[in-house]
């Protein structure tokens, strides 16, 4: 890796951060858009689609008998923890490929530096932990939020008035999100927790072996496992 480093221009960080943002929230409305036209009575009318339609409405009565939604959780929180076994225990995983491979469970932590690295954020250290650890908050809203105005935009498509109130329908429209945002609570919270507690995790440096003083005592200085420009005794 030493020798594959290079140096990366971070360039406009604002809109690379929109570019995130915007991509995190398209990728989450295609998939809530797929889920509901799957599970609704819709048909295509061309024969392709209709067949392939049919497949994945079969595969959908397939994945319920199978409870295949409870195994795969088991799955991804025993894997989520198992990434977290290196960091807490400082030990490394037996495989590269299988470490690397656990290590994307972990998505929350590095999602952050996919346009950018971490370091071209203003505010260091502090402003990644925030966006690593919150972005799921910002993404459960959006969710919420769109699923309101889609429940809003069913009931005047039918043309009849809202039942009870805007908020009455709104709030259908949240709690038909409500799977989704738990679904997301439950992948992040592994992975968002570790993040925080790696806060704690400092690495110890000999920084005076005492020689020079005829001590022999060593001095050792502390930094951040994450950042190593942040002393952990500052």
């Amino acid at each position: 890796e030493e020798a594959s480093a290079r140096c990366v221009d971070c360039g406009n960080v604002v809109a690379k951060a929109a570019v995130l943002i915007l991509v995190a929230i398209a990728l989450t409305l295609l998939i809530l858009g797929a889920i509901w036209v799957v599970r609704s009575s819709w048909q295509p009318r061309n024969v392709t689609a209709g067949k392939a339609m049919a497949r994945a409405r079969r595969l959908g009565q397939v994945w319920l008998q199978l409870g295949m939604q409870s195994k795969v959780k088991q799955a991804i929180g025993f894997y989520q923890v198992v990434a977290s076994v290196p960091t807490v225990f400082n030990v490394s995983l037996p495989d590269e490929s299988y470490a690397k491979w656990v290590s994307a469970l972990s998505w929350p932590t590095f999602i952050d530096s996919i346009f950018l690295p971490g370091e071209c954020y203003s505010g260091g250290y502090f402003v990644r932990l925030l966006t690593g650890t919150l972005w799921p908050w910002g993404l459960i809203a959006t969710g919420l939020v769109v699923s309101a105005a889609w429940q809003c935009a069913l009931e005047r498509r039918k043309q009849r008035p809202l039942q009870g109130s805007w908020w009455g329908t709104a709030a259908r429209g949240i709690d038909r999100a409500l799977p989704f945002a738990l679904f997301l609570t439950f992948l992040c919270v592994v992975s968002a927790s570790t993040r925080i507690f790696k806060t704690f995790l400092c690495d110890s440096f000999v920084y005076d072996d005492g020689g020079a003083t005829n001590k022999h005592t060593p001095i050792y200085r502390s930094y951040l496992h994450e950042d190593y420009s942040l002393n952990c005794s500052s």
